[in-house]
C-alpha cells in the first residue's frame, strides 16, 4: 500500500507500456512471446524509472524532444553490460514506439545506434566519359524511341547521381517523344 501510494505518473506511464506491449506487442512482433516482454520489461523498467522520474517531478521544465530523449536512451543502453545492451535498445525502441503512437511525442531522428560499425554512405558518381559513351550507344539503337529513354535515364543519373535508384522504375512508356513549335522533346 505504501508502494502504491509512492507511484506517481512516472510509474503510471511505465505501467500503460508494459500494458501497451501485453496487447499490442513490440515493434517487430505483433504477437510476441511472453518471454520477450518479460525480459524487456525486467531490463528496461528500472532503469527508465530511474532516468523518467526526475523529468516528471517538474512538469514546467517537461523536455521531450527526440535529441533528449536520443541521449537519455543511450545512457540507458551504455549502462547495460554488452550482452544487455541489444535487449536494452529493442526495449527502448518499443518504449519510444510507445511514446509516439500514444502521446505524441515527436519520432527519433534516427534510430538507436548498435555497437557495429556504422555504414558510410558512398556518392554513386557517373563519370563525364561514360556518360558519353553511353549516349552514343543509345543514339545507335534503331528504335528512337527506346534510345530516348536511354538517353534520359543517362541524363538523369549524370545530373543526379544520388537518385540512380530511382532510375530503375523509368520504364519506356514513361517516355513519349514528342514535337512542338521548339522541335522535339
Amino acid at each position: 500500500q505504501g508502494r502504491a501510494l509512492a507511484a506517481g505518473p512516472c510509474t503510471a506511464l511505465l505501467i500503460a507500456w508494459v500494458a501497451d506491449l501485453c496487447e499490442n506487442g513490440t515493434i517487430q512482433q505483433s504477437n510476441p512471446a511472453d518471454t520477450t516482454i518479460e525480459l524487456y520489461t525486467r531490463r528496461a523498467l528500472i532503469p527508465l524509472h530511474g532516468a523518467l522520474a526526475p523529468m516528471l517531478r517538474d512538469v514546467s521544465c517537461l523536455d521531450w524532444s527526440p535529441a533528449k530523449l536520443a541521449a537519455l536512451y543511450e545512457g540507458l543502453i551504455g549502462s547495460q553490460s554488452r550482452g544487455n545492451q541489444g535487449t536494452m535498445r529493442s526495449a527502448l525502441a518499443c518504449f519510444h514506439d510507445f511514446l509516439v503512437r500514444h502521446f505524441d511525442i515527436q519520432p527519433l531522428h534516427r534510430p538507436l545506434r548498435s555497437n557495429a560499425s556504422e555504414i558510410v554512405p558512398h556518392a554513386q558518381v557517373v563519370w563525364p566519359h561514360e556518360v558519353a559513351r553511353a549516349t552514343e550507344w543509345s543514339d545507335l539503337h534503331p528504335d528512337r524511341q527506346l534510345a530516348g529513354a536511354a538517353g534520359l535515364i543517362v541524363a538523369i543519373a549524370a545530373e543526379a547521381p544520388v537518385r540512380s535508384q530511382e532510375l530503375l522504375r523509368v520504364r519506356i512508356r514513361s517516355v513519349r517523344l514528342a514535337t512542338d513549335s521548339q522541335g522535339l522533346h
